[in-house]
């Protein structure tokens, strides 16, 4: 091993009281490695195959959507404490979010909104993209009255992320 190369002898306890070998002669018994491999390999005969080079692995390309709905998911984080979404969610102080987009207001069986949205929901408005981003924006503004508590998110990129978060749940 190297190890008996640069030490006199192996001490006895296993190490603590190690002394170099500074016979640098018993270098040269030593195969020498160096990026082109170790120096006691022959090289190969003129002519012979050379094995092909491994290309790197790569990550599959993730797509714009997927991206977008990934960073929808880390802006939902803030949603999670009133609304849940998915397979299994159940009201809490705000309603289940799953099958949003698209769905007529004040909809969920067992929720009780507020007088605005029943309203809204009677009138037939529903959420499409235009409705959630001006709710989302500023969502006392957009309907006087909302229970939500919520101030609204300021970043456009997070509104849209977070649509298509909810997009990507249709019930």
């Amino acid at each position: 091993t190297m190890r008996s190369v640069f030490l006199v002898e192996e001490p006895a306890e296993g190490g603590t009281n190690s002394v170099m070998n500074h016979d640098r002669g018993a270098l040269d018994a030593v195969p020498q490695f160096t990026a082109q491999g170790p120096s006691f390999v022959t090289e190969a005969a003129a002519g012979a195959p050379k094995p092909a080079p491994v290309a790197p692995v790569q990550e599959a390309a993730v797509s714009g959507d997927d991206a977008l709905i990934k960073a929808g998911e880390g802006v939902f984080r803030r949603c999670k404490s009133c609304h849940q979404i998915g397979s299994g969610a159940k009201n809490r102080s705000g309603p289940i979010l799953t099958g949003v987009m698209g769905r007529q207001m004040a909809a969920v069986d067992g929720f009780k909104y507020s007088d605005a949205f029943v309203a809204a929901g009677a009138e037939g408005r529903a959420w499409d993209t235009e409705a959630m981003t001006a709710f989302m924006q500023r969502p006392k503004a957009y309907m006087a009255g909302t229970k939500m508590a919520f101030g609204g998110l300021k970043d456009a990129g997070d509104i849209e992320a977070l649509i298509a978060y909810l997009s990507s749940f249709d019930g």
